[in-house]
């Protein structure tokens, strides 16, 4: 069982993910928090620059530094990871072992999204990211209507859930171990030749 978990989310512009990412990782102990911009800040910015790959190295040895420390939980935000081909890049360049990926893609409704952009001052509203389909195996959470709270309490169950399953399943483990154990000895003494008495 992986001992680490590295916490996705992904999604457009203003629907949440840096908010909801802080949240995360003010909730759980022994954590780490890294968000894409941090990573890559170059202006003018665009998803479309082949330069863009050296962001993903960056992202993936910070990701890398944090899992190598011994951080339980890394929650990693960017809206590239909407890119599946720059999310491979990512996570095939980290070079931490024995973790787990979980990812979450926020998204929200068209009016919502005009309602956050203009409440922070911007007229330019862009729905290409709302329009993405989510990326395999990927939990897909609406923030229409919901607090940050809200949000991250809801990231949160899945997460819990997941370690939840994964310690019971580590607990089955030695008793099958010890159950596969038993049966082979009880078969290997069956197979034992059996001593005959002289007669």
């Amino acid at each position: 069982m992986a001992s680490k978990k590295v916490i996705l989310l992904s999604g457009g512009p203003c629907v949440g993910k840096s908010t909801t990412a802080k949240l995360l990782f003010e909730h759980y102990v022994n954590s780490a928090y890294c968000d894409g911009d941090w990573c890559w800040c170059v202006n003018p910015y665009s998803i479309e620059d082949k330069r863009q790959e050296n962001g993903n190295q960056n992202m993936a040895f910070l990701i890398s530094t944090y899992l190598n420390a011994g951080f339980e939980i890394v929650i990693f935000s960017s809206i590239v990871l909407t890119n599946p081909d720059m999310r491979r890049s990512i996570l095939k360049s980290i070079t931490a072992t024995d973790f787990d990926v979980m990812s979450f893609q926020l998204t929200c409704s068209e009016d919502t999204l005009m309602e956050r952009h203009k409440a922070e001052g911007e007229d330019a509203v862009s729905f290409f990211w709302l329009q993405l389909p989510p990326c395999p195996g990927e939990i897909v959470i609406d923030t229409d209507g919901k607090t940050p709270d809200k949000v991250c309490k809801e990231i949160c169950k899945h997460i819990d859930a997941a370690v939840k399953a994964e310690k019971e399943k580590a607990a089955k483990e030695p008793k099958k171990a010890a159950k596969t154990g038993k049966a082979k000895k009880a078969a290997t003494a069956s197979e034992k030749p059996k001593k005959t008495k002289a007669k």
